[in-house]
């Protein structure tokens, strides 16, 4: 009879592996946004340079390649939410603040599997580390309203959750 393992050890440090390339891929499509963003550059161009110039190996290549790609592709409508749940104008924002949000943005409207509070704590962190003293504290409200927009039933369900331990 063979045995089953299930080792919890190894799960866990795969997920954090996981997680860590997913992490590196989201700073470094922050980094190609801002590229694009600054150079009006189209996407494979800023990708291509990023793949050959940048050591991505740590980094889920996959996932970098479609933030990118997806965000370029979906500018207009992660504008527009953007806009609905920023009490500014594009305009306005820091070229940083912007990338952030449209990239914070597309993966609350598209990547569903994704828990909400992940890709705001995600987007909180690149502002800690990329944007403006306190621009975190304005990510951090922005996709708080964005997510209770597109998210609602997942922000309901966490606040239902919390308020019940409390």
């Amino acid at each position: 009879m063979s045995e089953c393992v299930v080792d919890s050890h190894n799960n866990k440090t795969n997920y954090q592996q996981l997680f860590a390339r997913k992490r590196r891929a989201r700073r470094f499509a922050l980094q190609a946004l801002y590229a694009m963003h600054m150079s009006i550059r189209p996407a494979a161009e800023v990708v291509a340079e990023f793949e050959s110039s940048f050591d991505m190996h740590k980094a889920d290549l996959d996932y970098f390649n479609l933030l990118v790609s997806a965000v370029g592709q979906h500018k207009d409508v992660l504008d527009e939410y953007i806009l609905s749940c920023a009490d500014r104008a594009l305009s306005a924002l820091t070229p940083v603040e912007l990338c952030i949000l449209r990239l914070s943005g597309y993966e609350l409207l598209y990547q569903l599997e994704i828990p909400f509070k992940v890709v705001i704590n995600e987007s909180v962190d690149l502002a800690r580390k990329y944007g403006a003293e306190q621009s975190y504290r304005y990510i951090n409200g922005v996709l708080d309203r964005m997510a209770t927009q597109v998210r609602a039933a997942e922000v309901d369900a966490s606040i239902s959750t919390t308020a019940s331990t409390v």
